[in-house]
């Protein structure tokens, strides 16, 4: 959920508090329902003047639904000035449509999952206007560290302080893209982290 509340909250300082939103659900990921939700109330918190609509996106139909969806969404509502795509390989299907309508200028897409894709999308001024990131190499070790907690039978943290950074095009280019994504998000090693938290060499 802390993705979708986020991506809120960058959409509406984007906007100033003007949002006007379709978000794109995915009926099939379990986790989807719980970023959209995320999303939605934090959205009605910090600006209840905005407005949100939700239309399933499933995943099987991406490849010829998702096109007419977007085109659909936008020639019904052209007030719409959020897309907001749960998973930002989605963009890739909803972009051309953007630009057929030319609505590009009015039009940002806020997302979720920091894919090279999506960042290449950033980097190129091309529809996203921000991405939230999550790296899979520390939540890699943060699923490993809560196995095996339990195994040990000191049992589960609560949070294992997973961060997300967002990416956008105010910090785009304090990064290099072209290397692993583990350096998109600071300089840790969390090999070293993890062993001295585990007390392991």
């Amino acid at each position: 959920s802390c993705a979708g509340k986020q991506m809120a909250q960058y959409a509406v300082a984007e906007s100033e508090g003007k949002v006007n939103a379709v978000v794109f659900n995915v009926p099939e990921i379990g986790t989807a329902a719980i970023e959209k939700d995320g999303f939605v109330s934090e959205l009605a918190r910090l600006s209840p003047t905005s407005t949100v609509k939700v239309v399933d996106a499933p995943l099987a139909q991406w490849s010829d639904g998702l096109p007419t969806l977007t085109s659909s969404v936008l020639q019904t509502d052209p007030t719409v000035n959020y897309l907001v795509p749960l998973y930002d390989s989605m963009v890739s299907l909803m972009k051309p449509q953007v630009y057929a309508l030319g609505m590009e200028s009015t039009v940002k897409v806020v997302t979720y999952n920091g894919t090279l894709e999506g960042l290449q999308s950033i980097q190129n001024k091309e529809v996203i206007s921000g991405d939230v990131g999550g790296m899979n190499h520390w939540i890699g070790y943060a699923a490993l560290d809560q196995i095996l907690r339990i195994l040990s039978g000191v049992g589960a943290v609560a949070d294992e302080k997973v961060p997300h950074r967002l990416f956008n095009s105010s910090n785009i280019a304090s990064i290099d893209i072209t290397k692993d994504e583990t350096t998109w998000y600071g300089d840790i090693d969390l090999g070293a982290e993890y062993a001295a938290l585990w007390g392991v060499k």
